[in-house]
């Protein structure tokens, strides 16, 4: 049985550029509906009382985001849930590492999820790269994950998700016929294994894929 690691509690920051999807959005804005894990009277709290930043400053929750705007988050002091830590690479070459993640683990640092995320996991594993993940898992999800190993990896890889020219193949298991049904609604290629557990996704990476990024 597979340890889960329970990390003390800690000061939570998160540093981010704005995604392309939100230039435009106020602050407030922004912050509900991308993170609407908290209320938008609490985001406004928090705006307000300098505890997020945008280029450094502090802000009000009517400013208008752009391109490049670099976004610093102090959520303070923080207990994070356990999370499965281990790292199973089942492929690596020049430009990717796959890796078979566990659950419940994140991917990136996001709701309740910090340290306990792949992104910071790896920071400690592989101090002199910068984890580049070209898709994303829910944190209960297990399955395949692909990391670059550069930037132009990284785009290249992207570019293929976004374009659906990866293949995936979909296992869910389920414990009752309602449920069964609703996840062939969310997964209508998945082929059908009833058993009880949970759901996982598994891409399966073209070998031109690696071919091209080393050419």
């Amino acid at each position: 049985m597979v340890k889960l690691y329970h990390p003390p509690p800690s000061e939570q920051i998160y540093e981010s550029y704005l995604p392309g999807k939100y230039f435009g959005y106020t602050a407030i804005k922004y912050f509900t509906e991308r993170f609407p894990y908290l209320s938008q009277e609490e985001w406004k709290d928090r705006i307000l009382d300098g505890r997020i930043t945008v280029n450094g400053e502090c802000v009000s929750p009517d400013l208008i985001l752009k391109q490049h705007d670099y976004i610093v988050t102090h959520m303070g002091v923080r207990e994070e849930p356990p999370a499965d830590r281990t790292l199973d690479v089942v492929y690596e070459d020049d430009a990717i590492r796959v890796f078979n993640k566990g659950a419940p683990l994140a991917v990136h640092p996001s709701g309740r999820y910090f340290k306990n995320s792949m992104t910071e996991i790896l920071k400690e594993v592989y101090p002199d790269e910068t984890p580049r993940p070209v898709q994303r898992l829910d944190a209960l999800t297990t399955g395949l994950v692909v990391f670059a190993k550069s930037k132009v990896a990284a785009t290249h890889l992207m570019r293929e998700f976004e374009q659906n020219r990866v293949e995936k193949e979909y296992l869910r298991w389920s414990r009752a016929f309602l449920l069964k049904k609703v996840l062939w609604w969310m997964l209508p290629s998945a082929e059908s294994l009833v058993r009880p557990g949970r759901w996982a996704i598994r891409p399966r990476i073209r070998k031109r894929q690696s071919h091209i990024l080393k050419s």
